[in-house]
């Protein structure tokens, strides 16, 4: 919703307020998320969310959340919750 302002604003030269209001949201809502910039630890999930992806591609789906964690814990050499690691999983649509 945030995209489709940034580009009616930029294609179209229509005025913020005009598109936020037409939208339902607030004009300080819009340039909150347009100076949003990911923590370190978002930054760090979306990493370790395209590792999964990778080991369960690689592993045609068999591993869970457990094996997905002992196994990748050992590799990137950090102790990560078994919890983040189903919360990523699920985000992600995968199970095993």
């Amino acid at each position: 919703m945030y995209q489709a302002i940034q580009e009616l604003n930029k294609e179209k030269g229509h005025a913020i307020t005009k598109l936020c209001a037409l939208a339902g949201v607030a004009r300080s809502a819009y340039y909150k998320w347009l100076k949003w910039k990911p923590s370190c630890i978002e930054l760090e999930t979306r990493a370790l969310a395209k590792e999964v992806k990778l080991r369960y591609d690689k592993r045609k789906g068999i591993l869970g959340y457990r094996q997905m964690r002992t196994q990748l814990n050992r590799k990137l050499k950090k102790q990560y919750n078994k919890k983040r690691y189903y919360r990523i999983m699920c985000a992600l649509g995968l199970k095993a």
